[in-house]
């Protein structure tokens, strides 16, 4: 790259730094209300966050000829509020599932015994399953992150980690299905 080109791509580049900083200015509001909307007050304001975040990390790939600046943040707003309500719904479904603290069924030894088993259960399905499948599980599921989010961090395809969440999710409860059955049986 020679000084003109490096001039030209540093122009470029500031151009595009000032439009994120105006947008920001301009949207911040409006962002902000979108995430309300969508997941609540509580997490609003990482969402807000996440939204600029994603769009500063990929400023170098928006092309204004698909559409304003102002359209993709709204967008990108939508599509993060809603991973941040799932995230919060499913985490809340396995915290009620699951229970959080002790409980009065903990004091069981029975109750504590049923779930001991279920642990195991769980655990040896979980061992069982193919481990591209097993990891693309335990990391949306533990680390409470979206299927692009899986894919990112283990570096495939985003239709490949819904493909294996999906299909280990599937064995999981058809192994789980045959082992209450075995249990029933016995």
């Amino acid at each position: 790259m020679n000084a003109s080109e490096h001039d030209t791509t540093t122009a470029a580049n500031g151009d595009r730094v000032e439009a994120f900083v105006a947008a920001f200015r301009d949207t911040r509001g409006l962002i902000d209300s979108i995430a309300k909307r969508h997941c609540g007050e509580n997490s609003a304001a990482d969402v807000t966050q996440e939204v600029f975040l994603r769009v500063w990390n990929n400023i170098d790939r928006i092309d204004e000829s698909r559409g304003s600046l102002r359209a993709y943040l709204v967008t990108v707003a939508r599509g993060v509020s809603i991973d941040f309500a799932r995230r919060d719904s499913a985490r809340r479904r396995r915290e009620d599932l699951c229970g959080r603290g002790p409980t009065a069924s903990d004091s069981d030894p029975n109750q504590r015994l049923i779930r001991a088993e279920e642990v195991t259960r769980l655990a040896g399905a979980l061992g069982g399953l193919d481990p591209d499948e097993r990891r693309a599980i335990m990391t949306a599921f533990y680390d409470e992150v979206s299927y692009r989010e899986v894919a990112n961090r283990l570096g495939i395809p985003e239709g490949t980690a819904k493909s294996r969440i999906r299909h280990g999710l599937n064995t999981l409860r058809s192994a789980l299905h045959d082992l209450e059955q075995q249990r029933d049986a016995s």
